[in-house]
């Protein structure tokens, strides 16, 4: 792992959008994406440039359960918002929100992320250390899950 120190988040952005180029210049067709403050200024970084993402798919990490992508509370909703109105990509996954039955939503997830294995994967850290929905102390082999 190299760690790249920058001075504040639009730095930060300009530079996760420079290695997202190279990667995509080195053949990397799929994007793991996230939602919240820490991606924002990759998000707009990548709307404001002319770079194509028509060949690239996305896969989200998370998704509130009971909302659908039209809440404005939604995962979905955001990245919406955020990126893919602005800059369309080949395929958009995020996970279903509205799932009735969550374990087959969660194995059916997990058969999208095996069908599309991540090149690049944008986390943000939250102020506790969590990661997506993963908080401190969450086991390092676990996959998909729900959480109440």
């Amino acid at each position: 792992m190299q760690i790249i120190r920058v001075a504040n988040a639009e730095e930060g952005g300009k530079k996760a959008f420079e290695l997202i180029k190279e990667g995509m210049n080195n053949g990397a067709k799929v994007l793991g994406l996230a939602t919240g403050s820490t991606p924002e200024t990759l998000y707009k970084e990548m709307t404001a440039s002319d770079v194509d993402f028509t060949e690239m798919t996305s896969v989200n990490l998370d998704e509130y359960v009971g909302l659908g992508g039209e809440d404005e509370q939604s995962y979905r909703y955001f990245m919406n918002k955020h990126l893919f109105d602005k800059k369309p990509f080949k395929e958009t996954f995020v996970p279903n929100g509205k799932a009735e039955d969550l374990d087959a939503a969660s194995a059916e997830y997990e058969k999208i992320i095996d069908a599309h294995p991540v090149d690049i994967q944008i986390l943000g850290i939250g102020q506790n250390g969590h990661i997506g929905f993963n908080e401190p102390g969450t086991p390092l082999d676990s996959l998909n899950m729900s959480l109440s």
